[in-house]
């Protein structure tokens, strides 16, 4: 009896001074998303609370993601605004995983219940890749979670594949099963670096509606003879979402990097800018590029700032930039993006569809209104720049140019431009060109 109480109090005192606490298969979980994706909660004590976002990163999702057998973490989530907010107690903070644990008990944390700078705004949140058949596939050495070297694991071994026969629709399964978007590009020669080990599926021919690569096999699972690893494949898949829009093509931009989402700050943010986020994710021209966080503000990082696009990259990551979390920006210059696929609505089309339109007809009227919007928004920057031109090339006083009505912004800007000094001029010609644009 003696040994019995010694183990329990001992147990008690590790648990109480270093919270390594085993989880059972009931005590953790994940809410408000799917089976491997949602708010992380935890059972302690008879109930049911959450983990705080402070220093929440990728490896302590790892450990999430690998105890409830849901595959690699694809990102993560530091605060409430993705899945909402939990109720009940806050129990741990500072998780600090290396990983390579298989569950977060296993991790260094806070004590139980001593959480005094965390509210349910902090709710620590993760997604993984999923359990159907998406645990197999990963990518590896890319600028984000949805870009890189594709390798498969077979036998409990990770592989790289050949990139011969490689293309666009082989990509698209693969970022499909990721969650990631749009493919964007197929790459060949090892563009992300060169693997190790063997090499497999040499022959891959996808149609680009395959649930998973393993569908796409035209020859037997196996090594690739003829290949080296010089010639592997990789994908770039879109990195970007918009966020609090009313459906996918309008929002706040996100933007994903080393497994978080965060924001992008609207210096000098344009309709260049805006036109690649739209392109990347299938919604057509930019209608807009709203600064000043009008899809409300972000909770986590802000990854880039002054984002100079010309106009004709494929993804917003290629776009020149002062570098990833490099930034003077508050989430109140958060930047967004409508794009003209989320002004032509399905509540449109349905009815027209019905009526027996063709398919033809509706191709054409897609690109009449495309062309309207892109001449319209030529016309719209042109007519901004002239404003611009006249109040601080001319010297012309803002109040004078109001009064010729060459300036039609909001209200709000009006007064950020016409009340007193306290305003910087940068700021005020910011101001004039985001409003009188839009």
């Amino acid at each position: 009896m003696m040994p019995v109480i010694l183990t329990l109090l001992f147990c008690n005192l590790l648990g109480q001074q270093n919270t390594v606490l085993e989880v059972g298969s009931t005590n953790l979980r994940v809410a408000s998303g799917d089976s491997c994706s949602g708010r992380v909660e935890l059972y302690h004590r008879g109930e049911w609370g959450t983990v705080c976002g402070d220093g929440w990163d990728l490896n302590d999702a790892k450990a999430v993601c690998r105890f409830l057998d849901c595959g690699f973490a694809k990102s993560v989530e530091k605060s409430s605004s993705r899945f909402g907010k939990g109720t009940g107690t806050v129990w741990l903070s500072r998780v600090n995983c290396t990983g390579n644990e298989k569950s977060l008990a296993q991790c260094p944390k806070s004590e139980f219940g001593k959480t005094p700078d965390c509210d349910h705004e902090k709710d620590a949140g993760v997604e993984c890749a999923g359990k159907s058949g998406i645990t197999n596939l990963r990518l590896v050495n890319g600028s984000t979670s949805c870009s890189g070297r594709v390798e498969v694991l077979h036998n409990n071994q990770w592989r790289t594949l050949c990139d011969e026969g490689w293309d666009l629709n082989d990509a698209k399964v693969v970022c499909q099963s990721l969650g990631c978007g749009e493919a964007l590009s197929a790459e060949r020669g090892a563009r992300f670096g060169q693997g190790t080990g063997q090499i497999w599926l040499n022959e891959v021919q996808c149609n680009g509606t395959e649930s998973s690569i393993m569908n796409c096999l035209k020859s037997e699972f196996g090594i690739a003879p003829n290949c080296d690893h010089g010639k592997e494949a990789g994908v770039v898949c879109s990195a970007v979402r918009l966020v609090n829009g009313d459906g996918r093509c309008a929002g706040r931009v996100e933007i994903q990097y080393r497994g978080e989402w965060g924001s992008v700050c609207s210096d000098s943010w344009g309709l260049e800018d805006a036109d690649v986020v739209c392109r990347e994710l299938g919604c057509g021209a930019a209608e807009s590029a709203p600064h000043g966080a009008v899809y409300g503000q972000g909770r986590g990082p802000i990854f880039l700032d002054d984002v100079d696009c010309t106009g004709r990259e494929t993804a917003l990551v290629q776009c020149p930039s002062r570098g990833w979390t490099t930034h003077n920006c508050s989430h109140r210059n958060d930047a967004s993006v409508v794009c003209s696929l989320s002004v032509v609505s399905a509540s449109v089309l349905v009815p027209i569809v019905a009526s027996g339109v063709t398919a033809g007809a509706l191709v054409i009227l897609g690109i009449l209104v495309t062309v309207f919007i892109v001449r319209r928004n030529k016309k719209r920057k042109k007519e901004a720049q002239e404003v611009k031109n006249t109040i601080y090339s001319t010297g012309k006083p803002a109040e004078e140019v109001k009064e010729t009505g060459f300036y039609n912004g909001s209200p709000a800007c009006d007064e950020q431009i016409y009340a007193n000094t306290m305003y910087q001029e940068s700021e005020q010609e910011d101001c004039i060109y985001q409003n009188y644009r839009y």
